[in-house]
């Protein structure tokens, strides 16, 4: 049987998860009522937000630098994931602000590079298209892949 927890309770839980890391508004709200807090979710919500322990810029910045630093992602999957989260555009144009254009580009650059030592094809062509496929799995935009990538038979000059 699930506990019920009063509505004291229930904010005290939501400082303590909001404490340990960076969280988004959506994210609260899902643990709260998998709490079974549905009934104070809102007023929880902006006490948390009036007291600092949530702040969708803040947490955007986080995000952006987290995935971009560890995980290696582009711009386009950064923002993918901060819409399913959602954060308001301008937010994420914040987070996006946290990206240093010349460290993207180093990044693509040793991604690529990563790649090409594990890929395996029949051609250069083949190989090639693994690698784009890769990189714009992890988000990075065409036209940045292609600065990047060596490719014979295709246009340098690639525009969107």
């Amino acid at each position: 049987m699930k506990r019920e927890y009063s509505k004291e309770e229930l904010l005290n839980k939501a400082e303590a998860y909001c404490s340990a890391a960076e969280r988004c508004i959506s994210e609260v709200q899902k643990k709260i009522t998998l709490w079974g807090g549905e009934l104070y979710c809102n007023e929880i919500l902006s006490r948390l937000i009036s007291d600092k322990f949530i702040d969708e810029t803040r947490f955007a910045k986080a995000f952006v630098r987290d995935k971009y630093r560890f995980n290696k992602w582009g711009s386009n999957k950064i923002v993918q994931a901060l819409k399913l989260k959602r954060i308001s555009s301008d937010d994420i144009q914040a987070g996006l602000s946290e990206i240093d254009d010349d460290n993207y580009d180093e990044n693509i650059v040793s991604l690529i590079a990563a790649k090409r030592k594990s890929v395996k094809g029949k051609s250069e062509y083949e190989c090639n298209a693994k690698i784009i496929r890769y990189a714009l799995s992890k988000g990075y935009d065409m036209k940045s892949i292609m600065k990047h990538i060596k490719c014979d038979g295709l246009d340098e000059n690639f525009s969107d």
